[in-house]
């Protein structure tokens, strides 16, 4: 059975009319939900730039409470629990973070140091391959494979990286203390910690 054109215009015209009556309210509402997000996440960094950490927490959770899909607020408490080294309670909202934000390259680089710090090769490997394929001239993942090479006696491999950092900006601290670093190991004056580094920083 043929349906006329004029029918499919008309019922067309009655599912947009639908559309708006009730797609309407639902997109001011979802909007109203992420403007509050964004006010709870400015109100955190005040807070976090003036000392109070634990307000800026309360302040994300509050975030993502009201839009769960808010990324920034993951990521900055993701972080927030890096510094306390809470490796776990870092790694679960980071991958919050990624998922609602994959190409966050700072996100992927920062969950990669989480997995390191938890012994977990396998996924920081991971995290870094794909900080480096959304940015491939980013400098911190080249850094970091670095220093995992260098914590594993792998100088060869430790210096390839520094010196793909170095291509990137020869005059990246960070990868000219760490070049420092492997020349001193290689010749037998033995391994430094990293957090004797000066300018080696994991989080920008």
């Amino acid at each position: 059975m043929k349906i006329s054109s004029q029918k499919w215009i008309k019922t067309a015209g009655v599912l947009c009319l639908v559309i708006l009556v009730v797609g309407g309210p639902v997109l001011v509402w979802w909007h109203s939900r992420q403007a509050k997000a964004q006010e709870y996440f400015s109100e955190a960094l005040k807070a976090g730039h003036s000392g109070q950490a634990d307000r800026a927490m309360t302040l994300l959770y509050s975030a993502t409470a009201v839009d769960p899909f808010f990324s920034p607020a993951y990521s900055l408490l993701g972080w927030y629990q890096f510094q306390r080294k809470e490796w776990r309670r870092a790694e679960r909202l980071l991958l919050k973070a990624v998922r609602c934000s994959p190409r966050n390259k700072k996100d992927w680089s920062l969950l990669a140091e989480v997995y390191y710090r938890q012994g977990n090769l396998r996924e920081f490997l991971s995290a870094i391959t794909t900080a480096n394929r959304i940015d491939s001239r980013y400098i911190k993942p080249y850094l970091q494979r670095a220093m995992m090479h260098y914590d594993l006696h792998l100088y060869e491999l430790a210096l390839s990286d520094v010196s793909r950092a170095l291509e990137l900006d020869p005059q990246n601290a960070a990868a000219l203390e760490l070049k420092g670093m492997i020349a001193r190991a290689v010749a037998g004056g033995g391994q430094e910690s990293r957090k004797d580094m000066k300018y080696f920083r994991i989080q920008e």
